[in-house]
């Protein structure tokens, strides 16, 4: 299963697909009617100003998954991570990864 990303300023909505999109000669290839409609945000370091972010606070809403690279010395503006929410339409994937996002700076 591979994922089609469209990116829109900190926000990236993608839907999961059936088929890997590289190796297949790309796009025009199977079927690729989206299985979930999927969004994501970037977790910068700004988050840590306060302290670690209580991750089960953005781990609450339902379909949301916690991607953090592993880095060490988090900075403002530097990608530490992101989260993505899976949902029955995008709209509603958006909403729930905007707000476990901003559930994070609480």
């Amino acid at each position: 299963m591979e994922a089609t990303f469209v990116r829109l300023e900190s926000l990236t909505y993608f839907s999961l697909t059936p088929i890997p999109l590289f190796g297949s000669g790309y796009a025009g290839l199977g079927d690729m009617t989206p299985i979930h409609p999927a969004a994501m945000a970037n977790i910068m370091g700004d988050l840590w100003q306060n302290g670690t972010p209580q991750w089960e606070k953005a781990l609450k809403y339902s379909g949301v998954r916690l991607h953090l690279y592993g880095k060490q010395d988090p900075r403002p503006a530097r990608k530490m991570g992101h989260l993505t929410a899976t949902a029955k339409t995008a709209q509603q994937a958006v909403e729930t990864v905007l707000n476990a996002r901003n559930g994070l700076s609480h």
